[in-house]
């Protein structure tokens, strides 16, 4: 087990900070260990975390900045006025809130989404294969990570407790301060909405019991359990968890012993149904479920993404559920599966977050908006 590293804490003042960020030693820190009881806010402070495990030149560099909105808003505005030379702060140093500052139990937190990262990898890739109208082989990794799939994968990967609204209005956020958003983002949110639900609720995250996205949460668990322990009822499994919703589940029940061209007529009968109307959010979510369920055994067993390509113009969540589940149980996500760029996503999704190592982002979000609301844009990392 990888031991704690020699932090010290202090309850800054706007001078002390100042000084702080020169290198100058600064009385009154104490040492801080996660363990330890939680720091007493002081009206007006600046959290400041110190690692003393740097050598003398660099042993009062901060890591941390522990903020709240008033304080952390005032300090950006200061230090592009007043020392530029250090703005934006969050450039090299992290800037945490202070609630989830108060929720750290160790100076490291390792990426985890509960078996589900090989679902969370395709749903990303599928969303940035629709906003790009491209294939796989086309599409870059950073249009991936720029996704709402992947705000909402990382947040939950490291801070399970932040809801999906809260990690939608960041995104937004982010969006307006450095582009504007892609066209279909808002519609494409509407229908991936369902998808972000039934995958959260499955680890956890999300307490959907009893809401329109229960039984598929479920079901995804379920068929998690199955490819782990390695077995072959899946049709099974999905027949019982939803055949109380509509016959078209009764037709899988032989799709093993259907030809590819029969398996096709069943995705088009279910694709009927979904294009008929009149249904609400629950049964058109469980019918683009099984469709892309058969897409990914449509051809004799292998997936066939041309079936929800066809169909992505209007209903893009079946290809979203398609990658999904033809990903859902995936033991070695550093294949070269999606083209090689699972890998890269998953690289990007996983990371483990640590207080003693640099920020990986350019600027924290509410830096970088006090930089644009007061014309520092020269400021800015980006």
């Amino acid at each position: 087990m990888r031991r704690e590293p020699d932090f010290s804490y202090f309850q800054a003042t706007e001078d002390e900070v100042n000084k702080l960020v020169v290198g100058e030693v600064v009385a009154g820190g104490y040492p801080w260990h996660p363990q330890l009881p939680k720091p007493t806010y002081r009206q007006g402070s600046i959290g400041v975390l110190v690692d003393n495990a740097h050598d003398q030149y660099l042993l009062s560099r901060p890591i941390a900045l522990v903020v709240n909105e008033d304080d952390g808003r005032r300090l950006y505005g200061r230090f592009a006025t007043l020392r530029s030379d250090f703005s934006p702060l969050s450039a090299w140093c992290h800037v945490i809130p202070r609630r989830l500052f108060d929720s750290l139990d160790s100076s490291e937190r390792d990426a985890d989404l509960g078996g589900l990262e090989a679902a969370w990898v395709g749903l990303v890739i599928a969303e940035a294969c629709i906003l790009a109208n491209r294939p796989v082989n086309r599409v870059s990794i950073a249009s991936c990570t720029a996704t709402q799939s992947f705000a909402l994968a990382r947040t939950a990967s490291l801070w399970p407790f932040v809801s999906i609204p809260d990690v939608i209005d960041r995104y937004d956020s982010a969006q307006r301060l450095i582009r504007s958003s892609p066209p279909r983002v808002d519609e494409l949110r509407e229908k991936l909405l369902p998808i972000w639900i039934s995958l959260s609720g499955a680890r956890g995250k999300e307490s959907n019991h009893g809401t329109p996205y229960s039984a598929i949460s479920k079901l995804i668990i379920e068929l998690l359990s199955a490819r782990l322990s390695g077995r072959r009822n899946e049709i099974a499994i999905i027949g019982q968890a939803l055949s109380s919703f509509f016959p078209e589940v009764n037709a899988l029940t032989n799709i093993d012993a259907l030809k590819p061209e029969e398996r096709v007529r069943v995705f088009d009968g279910i694709m009927r149904t979904v294009e008929g109307g009149n249904l609400d959010v629950r049964d058109t979510n469980v019918l683009c479920f099984l469709a892309g369920y058969i897409v990914t055994i449509a051809a004799g067993g292998t997936p066939s993404l041309g079936l929800a390509e066809q169909v992505s113009g209007r209903w893009p969540q079946v290809l979203a559920w398609a990658f999904l589940i033809g990903s859902l149980g995936e033991r070695v996500l550093w294949n070269s599966g999606f083209d090689g760029l699972g890998r890269l996503v998953a690289r990007e999704m996983l990371k483990s977050f640590r207080l003693d190592e640099f920020p990986s982002c350019d600027i924290y979000l509410e830096e970088g908006e006090i930089l644009v609301d007061k014309n520092y844009r020269t400021h800015l990392p980006i």
